[in-house]
């Protein structure tokens, strides 16, 4: 399941759980229902900062709202609870188009290559 389809599931069920209305989120984060009722039909991704003023008002976390109930899931989440500050770059990275993985994580192993050897 695509990441996309993965948050809106979670952040609909959330609200579900908590008894919150796509307007009341919406008002919330600032931003009209359409773009809600988007997110939860997994057409689009709200940008970091508006996840994670979502994660707070639905009293979960970022992780949460991303979990789709893998093992790999589990091993993001204890890593990111180690290192906090990597959570933006989960969440960029999620959004590279799949052509593009590759090419991202090649560019990723140099950085950390260059910074060894240096």
């Amino acid at each position: 399941m695509a990441l996309k389809d993965t948050l809106g599931i979670n952040i609909r069920d959330k609200m579900k759980e908590k008894g919150v209305t796509q307007i009341e989120l919406a008002n919330h984060v600032g931003v009209h229902q359409t773009t809600v009722s988007t997110w939860i039909k997994g057409k689009k991704v709200p940008h970091f900062e508006t996840l994670e003023s979502i994660a707070d008002y639905l009293g979960t976390s970022v992780i949460e709202l991303l979990d789709n109930g893998s093992d790999k899931t589990m091993v993001i989440e204890n890593n990111l609870k180690a290192r906090p500050e990597l959570e933006p770059l989960l969440y960029e990275a999620s959004k590279v188009p799949p052509g593009e993985v590759d090419f991202a994580i090649e560019m990723l192993k140099r950085l950390n290559s260059s910074k060894s050897k240096g």
